[in-house]
């Protein structure tokens, strides 16, 4: 049986929180350039210029 001292059980969950605080900034970014690309392609921009500008794939755009 592992006993993790307190300092290591700290740090183990200081990691968790950063993963948790980077992949929820990720999606947020992500559903931020999923919004704007929405109101370019309503603005008449063509879809592989969106794709270029918002990064997206352009899959992900011609699915708006």
């Amino acid at each position: 049986m592992i006993i993790r001292t307190i300092e290591e059980e700290r740090e183990r969950l200081l990691d968790r929180t950063r993963r948790n605080e980077a992949s929820a900034l990720a999606n947020a970014r992500h559903r931020n350039s999923l919004e704007i690309a929405k109101d370019m392609i309503a603005d008449g921009m063509a879809v592989d210029k969106v794709a270029r500008l918002t990064r997206l794939t352009t899959d992900e755009v011609l699915k708006l």
